[in-house]
């Protein structure tokens, strides 16, 4: 009731509500609020008395919320918002292109006027974090945090940026940021209709907000200016040094009873040299260190003095569960100290009297001292490991402190998880983030080490690891550098034709350049694993050398991609001379009994020449195309 003092008397009349209005021009697109929306887009109404506050619920979008429905040239629109001002609703998606429709709110079965919208074929428009299309793009890093200013993208990141207004043609967009051409990964529409996903690749950049443009080829439509992505900086040529060439080699190797590698290569990892906590400890749990000492001894004399130690394997005077067999032969190895509880209390004593011990020793000046420490090797397998993060975080921490006191200028790596190439949710890189992130490893290391397998017991293509190292990168909070302390297609029985062989190798160490700064092969005469080498030196172990020879000393100007649409991947490379090489390969192409097959590849007109994995160059005639298979070439200048 409304009231009022008219002559001294009260006279009440009934309070009659606003009739809904839609304001002049209120019917826009929900992104930037411009005056264009598509079929199937999102549309938002601004007026008055449009209803009762509601927020969707569930999928699907109701017709009606609360008391308000809307209509689009008579056909009911989808709801996903309601309040007194704003609707937002979805266009149906049959509205004809290119006309002029009429939307009409209707408010407890009363109509309000129509208003009238262009209908656009597209009207693409990025969602911002303002809602006027004019700031930070909706955007999320591929661990769905948001990208802001707080949290940029990088250069080479590929990120998920939410758009508005594409149309009911299935379309590829081109996007530009900063200008400049960003690689579209994927678009389409997600769980929500008329929400769409676009992924795409941060160009190479400089530092700062950069406008992001939408353009659908097919209408020659861009979205408005004003949208932005914030990025944290241009990359930089990558420089590859011989250090990402590690590599496993046996004691027989060491020991000259097998020819040592006649190609170059950087590092060495000692993990299958008898060397290991278990080996190292007597029945009473003193140390004695004559292996060890040849070891370092053997590897010093070929100029091998950068090697890492991989602490692992409880012996059995210290294990929790020494008659746990640990499905590898050697009991108690799998299991924590008996000294330290499973929430990472109590004494350790085992474990820190072994760390002092090995650190005292080969820390100091000796022959082939070790400089990187690795704190145990694939924790989220059952045969290394059935203790708990919080133990190993324990074990980290007393280690690094004794280490870091003897020696200030010691690497400590973290755990090395198994398949790290599983982006999933129990993959190695899965398991990194906890350990780091959630359970504070980060703090006790230096480096962040894994083992970028897939599935040592399965074949797979080495661009599916790229899944587990982005998610690697994205969970690198501290910037510290990357090491694959073991890797390769697994089983040899699982790879057997020798030029799919060499195929692997070249292309796990291309994608590997530029992100990871180290990957140590597994093995170089395991003979079981990886093999490079055997009476003789393998097609692998041949290529092995080549892309060493490609790679160290050159800059990544380009890391690897797919082109877009396409089975052809490619990387670039640079050196200070002006040299320009381009590493190439068709993941469609196989090879089998010593065919390859091979697509036509058009190379830059600058081209020259290209060398194959067998060490082989060829000139390229001008115009003339590339034979290119599952074996990279490298595409070059000079």
């Amino acid at each position: 009731m409304s009231c009022r003092l008219i002559s001294g008397f009260v006279f009440c009349l009934p309070f009659l509500a606003p009739a809904q209005t839609i304001n002049p021009g209120g019917v826009v697109n929900a992104a930037n609020y411009g005056p264009t929306v598509a079929p199937g887009g999102i549309m938002s109404i601004f007026g008055t008395g449009l209803g009762q506050l509601q927020y969707l619920q569930t999928l699907p979008y109701p017709y009606v919320m609360g008391v308000t429905s809307v209509t689009v040239n008579g056909e009911r629109a989808p709801l996903l918002f309601v309040s007194q001002e704003v609707v937002n609703a979805l266009v149906p998606a049959d509205v004809p292109a290119n006309t002029t429709a009429r939307v009409v709110v209707t408010v407890n079965n009363s109509p309000s006027q129509s208003a009238n919208v262009a209908i656009g074929a597209v009207s693409p428009a990025p969602f911002t974090s303002d809602g006027t299309g004019k700031h930070h793009v909706a955007a999320q890093h591929l661990d769905y945090s948001p990208v802001n200013g707080a949290a940029p993208a990088q250069p080479g990141e590929e990120i998920a940026v939410y758009v508005n207004g594409m149309g009911t043609a299935a379309e590829t967009p081109n996007v530009t940021v900063g200008g400049q051409a960003a690689q579209v990964i994927y678009s389409g529409e997600t769980i929500y209709p008329g929400l769409y996903q676009i992924n795409l690749k941060i160009p190479n950049v400089v530092a700062g907000d950069h406008e992001i443009v939408i353009r659908m080829p097919s209408e020659n439509i861009s979205s408005s200016a004003g949208a932005t992505v914030p990025v944290a900086g241009p990359v930089e040529p990558h420089p590859i040094t011989p250090e990402l060439f590690g590599l496993h080699v046996s004691p027989g190797a060491l020991a000259d009873t097998v020819s040592w590698p006649t190609f170059q290569f950087g590092p060495v990892r000692m993990h299958d040299d008898a060397v290991g906590w278990d080996k190292l400890a007597n029945a009473d749990c003193t140390y004695h260190f004559t292996q060890l000492d040849k070891i370092l001894a053997e590897a010093a004399a070929k100029g091998k003095t950068e090697l890492i130690y991989t602490m692992a394997r409880t012996p059995p005077c210290a294990s929790s569960d020494p008659n746990n067999s640990c499905g590898n032969g050697v009991p108690g190895t799998c299991a924590p100290p008996n000294d330290l509880n499973a929430d990472g209390t109590g004494g350790n004593h085992y474990w820190i009297d072994f760390v002092t011990a090995i650190a005292n020793h080969a820390a100091g000046e000796i022959p082939g001292r070790i400089r990187n420490w690795e704190i145990w090797n694939e924790p989220n397998a059952a045969n290394f490991w059935t203790g708990t993060n919080a133990q190993l975080i324990r074990m980290a921490k007393d280690a690094y402190t004794i280490i870091k006191r003897i020696d200030p200028q010691a690497v400590i790596l973290t755990p090395a998880p198994a398949n790290a190439g599983d982006g999933g949710p129990s993959g190695g890189a899965a398991w990194l983030s906890r350990y780091l992130i959630k359970d504070g490893g980060a703090q006790w290391a230096d480096v962040i080490a894994f083992h970028g397998y897939l599935n040592p017991q399965t074949q797979s293509f080495p661009e599916d690891v790229l899944q587990g190292l982005r998610a690697i990168v994205n969970n690198n909070s501290a910037g510290m550098p990357l090491w694959n302390t073991e890797g390769g297609w697994g089983r040899d029985a699982n790879l057997r034709d020798p030029d799919l062989r060499a195929a692997f190798v070249a292309r796990s160490y291309l994608l590997h350049a530029g992100t990871a700064a180290r990957y140590y092969w597994y093995a170089y005469d395991n003979g079981a694993w990886g093999t490079l080498f055997t009476d003789r030196l393998t097609g692998a172990g041949v290529a092995y050398g080549q892309v060493f020879n490609w790679l160290a000393g050159a800059a990544v100007s380009q890391p690897c991609a797919a082109l877009p649409g396409s089975t052809v991947w490619t990387c670039q490379f640079a050196r200070q001379d002006g040299y320009l090489a381009l590493a190439v390969w068709d993941t469609s192409q196989t090879c089998s009994s010593g065919v390859c097959t091979t697509s036509g590849y058009a190379p830059p007109s600058s081209a020259v020449a290209y060398s194959d994995l067998a060490g082989n160059t060829t000139p390229i005639p001008p115009g003339s195309v590339v034979p290119i298979g599952a074996k990279p070439v490298l595409v070059t200048n000079k």
